[in-house]
């Protein structure tokens, strides 16, 4: 089982769960406190309740949304602990070079080098052109409608975030070339990418984590030993906070 490594207790995702979770309540108290006071104002404060419970739509909607990244986070970090021991998996960092950071979903580092890995777990059908710097995201419901949306491409992102870390490990001393994915968790998730985009390969799904696995564990690039795994380990951990 591959060693995981975290920089913080509590990783960005619950976080945010969490203080959705606490806004909910103080507006749940609000609108209470509102409908109490009401009797000794004239209904007053009944007015700000419309507004408060608008709002807790809005929360309540994040919250979901930082739910289901929890869940997708928990399904990749069971995912690459499959990896061997002799695997390190850094998750949930921000990596801090100079005056430049990058929140990174994964960096992964073992024998068959070094790995930044970036994970969407989006349902639904994810298109476009493999070289675009948007995608689309289509959600199909029950009742044959359909809803699109755009979104930033990983591809790009991941690529961003493989540039600063190797600025890093140049300037260490370290020559490792970075190999760069991106994983769309959802189990029903579906990629249809025009083109190819050489700067990462793109899994999704259940099949796509397995897939993810083998493509790590049969990379051809810097062969890493046991020492140099632990000192990238370490220097790269020493630039997260």
């Amino acid at each position: 089982m591959a060693k995981i490594v975290r920089r913080h207790l509590i990783n960005t995702v619950k976080q945010s769960y969490l203080k959705y979770t606490l806004l909910l309540a103080l507006c749940t108290a609000a609108v209470v406190f509102c409908a109490v006071t009401a009797v000794y104002c004239f209904g007053i404060t009944l007015v700000f309740i419309p507004f408060i419970v608008f709002i807790m739509l809005k929360l309540k909607r994040q919250r979901e949304i930082s739910a289901a990244g929890a869940r997708g986070e928990k399904r990749v970090l069971s995912l690459l602990s499959r990896l061997p021991n002799d695997f390190y998996v850094i998750t949930d960092i921000e990596l801090v070079i100079g005056h430049k950071t990058a929140q990174m979903d994964y960096i992964i580092v073992g024998p068959t080098g070094v790995f930044v890995v970036e994970t969407k777990n989006l349902k639904g059908n994810i298109s476009g052109n493999a070289n675009d710097e948007m995608l689309c995201k289509t959600k199909h419901f029950g009742n044959g409608n359909s809803e699109t949306k755009e979104f930033y491409n990983p591809i790009f992102q991941v690529s961003t975030h493989a540039r600063l870390l190797s600025q890093l490990l140049i300037k260490n001393g370290y020559y490792n070339e970075i190999a760069t994915c991106v994983y769309f968790s959802h189990p029903l998730s579906e990629v249809d990418l025009r083109g190819e985009n050489p700067n990462a390969r793109v899994f999704w799904g259940n099949l796509g984590g397995d897939r993810l696995l083998m493509h790590i564990l049969s990379y051809k690039g810097h062969e890493l030993t046991g020492p140099k795994i632990k000192r990238l380990k370490k220097l790269i951990f020493s630039h997260c906070r």
